[in-house]
Protein backbone atom coordinates (compact mmCIF):
# COMPACT_ATOMS: atom_id res chain seq x y z
CA UNK A 1 0.00 0.00 0.00
CA UNK A 2 1.55 3.23 -0.97
CA UNK A 3 0.96 6.32 1.44
CA UNK A 4 1.05 9.84 0.74
CA UNK A 5 1.45 12.72 3.51
CA UNK A 6 2.57 16.18 3.49
CA UNK A 7 5.57 17.31 4.24
CA UNK A 8 6.22 19.92 7.66
CA UNK A 9 5.17 23.83 6.87
CA UNK A 10 8.78 24.85 6.97
CA UNK A 11 9.01 23.23 3.50
CA UNK A 12 5.96 24.32 2.15
CA UNK A 13 6.29 28.34 2.96
CA UNK A 14 10.14 28.32 1.65
CA UNK A 15 10.70 31.37 -0.53
CA UNK A 16 13.74 32.07 -2.84
CA UNK A 17 14.27 35.89 -3.99
CA UNK A 18 16.25 35.82 -7.09
CA UNK A 19 16.92 39.59 -8.48
CA UNK A 20 12.98 40.95 -8.78
CA UNK A 21 11.60 37.33 -8.43
CA UNK A 22 10.13 35.53 -5.50
CA UNK A 23 10.31 31.89 -6.20
CA UNK A 24 8.34 29.14 -4.31
CA UNK A 25 9.91 25.83 -4.84
CA UNK A 26 8.03 22.56 -4.12
CA UNK A 27 9.32 19.36 -3.13
CA UNK A 28 8.01 15.69 -4.49
CA UNK A 29 9.87 12.67 -2.60
CA UNK A 30 9.64 9.40 -1.46
CA UNK A 31 10.72 6.83 1.18
CA UNK A 32 11.67 3.46 0.17
CA UNK A 33 12.84 0.62 2.23
CA UNK A 34 15.00 -2.01 0.77
CA UNK A 35 13.55 -5.61 1.13
CA UNK A 36 15.12 -8.96 1.87
CA UNK A 37 16.07 -10.50 -1.41
CA UNK A 38 15.01 -7.55 -3.15
CA UNK A 39 17.52 -6.65 -6.54
CA UNK A 40 18.60 -3.00 -6.42
CA UNK A 41 16.58 -2.61 -10.08
CA UNK A 42 13.35 -3.23 -7.85
CA UNK A 43 13.68 -1.09 -5.36
CA UNK A 44 14.35 1.37 -7.90
CA UNK A 45 11.20 0.46 -9.85
CA UNK A 46 9.45 0.97 -6.58
CA UNK A 47 11.34 4.25 -5.58
CA UNK A 48 10.40 5.96 -8.77
CA UNK A 49 6.71 4.92 -8.72
CA UNK A 50 6.25 6.20 -5.58
CA UNK A 51 7.82 9.54 -6.12
CA UNK A 52 5.58 9.56 -9.51
CA UNK A 53 2.83 9.11 -7.33
CA UNK A 54 3.88 12.26 -5.03
CA UNK A 55 4.29 14.46 -7.82
CA UNK A 56 0.59 13.54 -9.26
CA UNK A 57 -0.83 13.41 -5.97
CA UNK A 58 0.26 17.61 -5.41
CA UNK A 59 2.64 19.96 -4.53
CA UNK A 60 4.95 19.03 -1.56
CA UNK A 61 4.25 15.74 -0.97
CA UNK A 62 6.23 12.57 0.41
CA UNK A 63 4.90 8.95 -0.66
CA UNK A 64 6.37 5.72 0.84
CA UNK A 65 4.63 2.07 1.26
CA UNK A 66 3.73 0.80 4.01
CA UNK A 67 4.35 -3.27 4.61
CA UNK A 68 2.77 -5.43 6.87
Amino acid sequence: MSTSVPPRHAASTFEIHLKQHLLYPTVSADISEWLPGESLADIMRRADRALYQAKESGRNRICFEVYA
